[in-house]
C-alpha cells in the first residue's frame, strides 16, 4: 500500500512567513516604558550623571526613598548602628529606622549646621555601618575629614543632599563623594518635579542593588538584572521627570540668583545688629534653600527671641522662629538621650528662618536694615512687653508669618 502524503504546512512567521496582520498598536502598553525606566526618565537620568559627572543615576519616588534604598543596597539591617546629625530634618532618621538599624546622633559644628567630624569620630563603634552626611539648608558640610573617617573605620558614606543640588566642596558637587548621593526634587526644592528624588552611586554592583531594591521588573531586566518581584514601589513617575526636564532651564539662573540675595542679606546683617549671618567657608558654594541665621542673644539685652521675631515681622521682614525648632536625639526618649548633643540644642534655642526674595530688591534690603535698627532700638520697651505677655509662662513660641513656607 502506497505511503499517506502529508499535506504541506503553512509557512509560520515564526519560522519566517508572513505574519497574518501586524500587531495592533492599541495592544502595546504605554504604561511598558515607564515601568522600563524609559522615556523622559531615562532623560533625566542621563542629564544627572552628565551634569555631575558620574556613571550612575536613579530616578525614584523621593529624597527619603533614595535614603532608603541607599541604606539597603549598603545592606545596613536590624542591629546596625548608623550615624547622623542631631540638627537636621528626620528624613534620614526615618530611613534608619525603616532598615530596623538604630540611628547614632552625632553633634553640629559650632559655627555651621553641618556635622562636626569630632563628634562623628567620638559615636563609633564595632557596630557602626554607615554616616549619613546631610548638607543641610544647602551648606556642603566637612566631607574631607568625614570622608576619611569612613574609610578609615570601613563604614558606607551616604551624603543627603536634597537641600543642596547645585552646592559644591572644594570646586566638586555634593552628592558625588560618598557611596551614594540622595536629592530631592520635592516642594521648595531647586529642582521641583512636584515630588521625585535621585540617587546616585559610585559602586556598579551597588547601583544594580539599588534597582533591584525599587524598580519594576521590567526596568531590572533593562539594567540585564535578574528580576525580583520584591522591589520597593519607589520609581518615578515620568510626569514629575518631564516637571524637573522643564525646571532644569532655568536652575542655573535661579541658584545665582538666590545667591546673590543671599550674599547681600548677609551684608545687611553683618551691618546692622541682632541677627549673626551666615558663615561661609572659602572652600564650599552653599545654595542658601533655607536662610537661617541666629539670633544674637547678647546683642538683644534680654529680648527673648519670640518677641523679636514677632516685633520683626509686624515691621514686615518675613521672618519666623525655626526651621528645627527641637533636636533629633531629644525627639527619641531615653535612646536619644545617651548622645548629648550641646552645639545642636543650641542652636535651635537661637536659629530664626528669614524668607528671601527671588531677585535682589534694594527695598527689602534697606527695609532689612531699617527694621532691625528700629526694633533694636526699642530692646528695652521690648523685653518690658515680652515680661508682660510671658507672665508665669517659660516659653512662647509664635505662629510664623504665613510668608514663610
Amino acid at each position: 500500500m502506497a505511503p499517506r502524503l502529508l499535506s504541506p504546512m503553512p509557512e509560520l512567521a515564526l519560522f519566517g512567513g508572513s505574519p497574518v496582520m501586524p500587531p495592533p498598536a492599541w495592544a502595546v502598553s504605554p504604561e511598558a516604558t515607564h515601568l522600563a525606566g524609559e522615556g523622559p526618565i531615562a532623560e533625566l537620568e542621563a542629564r544627572f550623571r552628565e551634569w555631575l559627572g558620574v556613571e550612575h543615576a536613579l530616578a525614584l519616588s523621593s529624597g527619603t526613598a533614595a535614603l532608603h534604598i541607599a541604606l539597603r543596597a549598603c545592606g545596613i539591617r536590624p542591629g546596625d548602628e548608623v550615624i547622623v546629625s542631631a540638627y537636621d530634618v528626620g528624613a534620614a532618621v526615618a530611613a534608619v529606622l525603616a532598615c530596623g538599624a538604630r540611628p547614632v546622633f552625632a553633634d553640629i559644628h559650632p559655627e555651621r549646621c553641618t556635622l562636626d567630624p569630632e563628634s562623628v569620630a567620638q559615636r563609633i563603634t564595632p557596630r557602626t555601618r554607615a554616616l549619613i552626611v546631610t548638607h543641610l539648608f544647602g551648606m556642603p558640610a566637612d566631607l574631607e575629614p568625614l570622608l576619611a573617617l569612613a574609610q578609615a573605620h570601613r563604614i558606607f558614606l551616604i551624603e543627603d543632599a536634597a537641600q543642596a543640588l547645585g552646592a559644591t566642596y572644594r570646586g566638586r558637587p555634593v552628592g558625588t563623594w560618598g557611596d551614594f548621593g540622595c536629592f530631592s526634587l520635592g516642594p521648595g526644592k531647586l529642582l521641583n518635579a512636584g515630588e521625585g528624588g535621585i540617587l546616585v552611586a559610585r559602586d556598579p554592583d551597588r547601583f544594580r542593588r539599588a534597582v533591584r531594591l525599587s524598580q519594576h521588573p521590567l526596568r531590572q531586566l533593562r539594567e540585564g538584572i535578574r528580576p525580583s518581584p520584591f522591589a520597593l514601589n519607589y520609581r518615578m513617575h515620568p510626569t514629575a521627570a518631564e516637571m524637573a526636564q522643564n525646571a532644569w532651564e532655568t536652575m542655573a539662573s535661579v541658584l545665582a540668583a538666590r545667591r546673590a540675595v543671599a550674599r547681600a542679606v548677609n551684608a545687611v546683617l553683618a551691618a546692622h545688629p541682632g541677627l549673626r549671618p551666615i558663615p561661609v567657608p572659602e572652600d564650599r558654594e552653599p545654595t542658601f534653600s533655607i536662610f537661617s541665621p541666629l539670633w544674637e542673644e547678647a546683642v538683644w539685652e534680654g529680648v527673648p527671641r519670640w518677641a523679636g521675631v514677632m516685633a520683626l515681622a509686624a515691621e514686615g521682614v518675613p521672618i519666623a522662629v525655626g526651621p528645627i525648632g527641637r533636636p533629633l536625639h531629644r525627639r527619641m526618649g531615653r535612646w536619644g538621650a545617651r548622645f548629648p548633643c550641646p552645639a545642636a540644642e543650641a542652636r535651635c534655642r537661637v536659629e530664626v528662618v528669614l524668607a528671601l526674595s527671588p531677585e535682589p530688591e534694594l527695598r527689602f534690603l534697606s527695609g532689612l536694615g531699617e527694621a532691625l535698627e528700629r526694633v533694636h532700638r526699642a530692646r528695652r520697651a521690648l523685653r518690658a512687653w515680652a515680661a508682660t505677655i510671658m507672665g508665669p509662662r517659660k516659653s512662647f513660641r509664635p505662629k510664623p508669618p504665613s510668608s514663610i513656607p
